[in-house]
């Protein structure tokens, strides 16, 4: 008798822990509260960037929904956020019908400027389709580890990207020199290494004020670019207005000349950082 009452003692303890288990598993997979969005992703361009409204939230029944614009920046090696002070995940939702995304953030200091919150950086974009039309954030979804769905793929001209030193890449040429560029959404102008073109760059008196991650300000000198960017033997980018990547990155000895917002504002591109790889419409005309 003794040893019946003390197996199914164990057996109830066993399905409570294993229901507090479950539970548990239930409460980190899905959010607590869904967030009531627009069925279009609602976006806004400040300083040549483009931004998305989001919302957080977390298993935690306490902890409430955070609606926020966050910058897309695919140069930024970790997604980041500000007032944490250790990693901390939370569920991504920016469109209504659309998967929630579980993401890690980074802190990011509290020093940054109001408009600078949260950064969606390459953990958000190597979960995801994006296509950007013109600029514009037109269609966001995970994309569970397959190529972007294009609409037909012979209207596309796919460019390879590799992964290097933090960045995805991709090889093109100015003037017949070859150069790898790093794609960066989170800046408004594309950056060419001055010292290998001084015979296609030409400084102006202008200058601009480049906002850097952790809040850090420079102006910067704007260079004119008189040769078009050959992204492929047939596909061709001209950015008239150019920034010099060597003074941008001047600190970091790993800098990459960079194509900005001026490169995904000028075409329909379709990001898939999962795939290694990017699709331009054949058709889009150059600005």
């Amino acid at each position: 008798m003794y040893k019946k009452t003390h197996l199914i003692q164990y057996l109830q303890l066993s399905l409570t822990l294993l229901f507090s288990l479950t539970c548990t598993l239930v409460s980190e997979k899905y959010p607590t509260q869904i967030p009531i969005f627009p069925n279009e992703i609602e976006y806004k361009f400040k300083n040549g960037q483009v931004f998305i409204k989001i919302a957080l939230a977390s298993s935690r029944p306490h902890e409430k929904l955070i609606h926020q614009w966050a910058l897309l920046d695919s140069s930024a090696t970790e997604n980041l956020m500000v007032d944490i002070d250790s990693e901390k995940t939370s569920f991504v939702f920016w469109q209504n019908g659309r998967h929630s995304l579980k993401q890690i953030f980074q802190p990011l200091g509290n020093s940054t400027p109001s408009d600078y919150k949260i950064i969606l950086g390459q953990p958000f974009f190597r979960a995801n389709c994006i296509i950007l039309n013109r600029g514009v954030p037109e269609f966001i979804e995970p994309n569970n580890k397959k190529r972007c769905s294009a609409p037909a793929e012979s209207d596309y001209i796919w460019i390879p990207l590799q992964p290097k030193k933090g960045q995805m890449v991709l090889n093109a040429t100015i003037n017949g020199i070859k150069l790898e560029f790093a794609l960066d959404t989170g800046s408004g102008m594309t950056a060419v290494p001055g010292s290998k073109l001084t015979k296609s760059i030409y400084a102006t008196s202008k200058r601009v004020n480049v906002l850097y991650t952790f809040g850090q300000q420079k102006k910067q000198v704007v260079y004119i670019l008189d040769q078009p960017i050959g992204l492929n033997e047939k596909l061709k980018f001209q950015p008239y207005e150019v920034l010099d990547s060597e003074q941008v990155w001047v600190d970091n000895f790993d800098y990459f000349p960079t194509l900005g917002m001026d490169f995904f504002r000028t075409f329909r591109v379709y990001i898939d950082f999962g795939s290694k790889s990017i699709g331009i419409e054949d058709h889009e005309k150059q600005r």
